[in-house]
């Protein structure tokens, strides 16, 4: 038997026409309900392995930033902040892992799903600033959102902050922890994001199909 690496499978898929990579991703979606239940009722789901041991270290040694996931990116041309805070919300909404908290319930953590959850993107005016300065003291201040705590309890676990650098030129920072997100959950991400934005920009509903499944199940 040959197993094939994610970057190959991702290859392949990649190749697809739009209508095949449709009818594979209808497929996957019917194969991944078939074998995963939903879960009923709105009360608290147990946490996994992983965001166990995530949780403990947590517990050892509280604000410890080590495991805060970040991302700064560039963007250039004009930008629609309207828009990209509606695709931020509409990525908080459909994966609810980005609006779940780990409190304690009989002395073990669960996950707490919220209904709903907002998401603000604070905007920093630095155009005052010359170009080296301005993105130095963006890349500064979002740098601080990177290592600021989150309190795994009752913080949801996606914050952004939009520096603007000109009035073409913008620096969003994106921030979570690494008991929500990981690189490869970062990826999917970015890319849904450009896809809400360029649709939300453009007047267009969302572009995205439902997730079959959240994480919890």
């Amino acid at each position: 038997m040959t197993l094939e690496s994610g970057d190959r499978i991702r290859e392949r898929i990649a190749k697809l026409s739009p209508e095949k990579r449709a009818l594979l991703q209808k497929r996957a979606s019917a194969a991944i309900t078939a074998i995963i239940p939903r879960r009923t009722g709105s009360g608290p789901a147990p946490v996994s392995h992983s965001q166990y041991r995530l949780w403990f270290l947590e517990q050892m040694e509280p604000g410890n930033a080590a495991y805060n996931v970040y991302r700064a990116v560039l963007l250039t041309g004009p930008l629609d902040v309207a828009a990209l805070e509606r695709a931020l919300a509409e990525i908080v909404r459909r994966h609810e892992i980005l609006r779940t908290t780990f409190p304690l319930v009989d002395g073990a953590p669960v996950q707490r799903i919220a209904a709903r959850a907002a998401i603000q993107v604070p905007v920093d005016e630095l155009s005052h600033l010359p170009d080296d300065s301005g993105l130095e003291e963006a890349l500064r201040r979002a740098t601080e959102l990177a290592k600021a705590p989150f309190d795994l309890s009752r913080d949801f676990l996606l914050r952004a902050r939009l520096f603007r650098l000109a009035a073409d030129r913008h620096l969003l920072a994106l921030a979570s922890h690494h008991i929500a997100v990981d690189g490869w959950s970062v990826g999917i991400l970015f890319r849904e994001l450009v896809a809400l934005y360029n649709a939300y920009a453009a007047g267009l509903p969302s572009p995205l199909s439902e997730l079959p499944i959240p994480f919890a199940d």
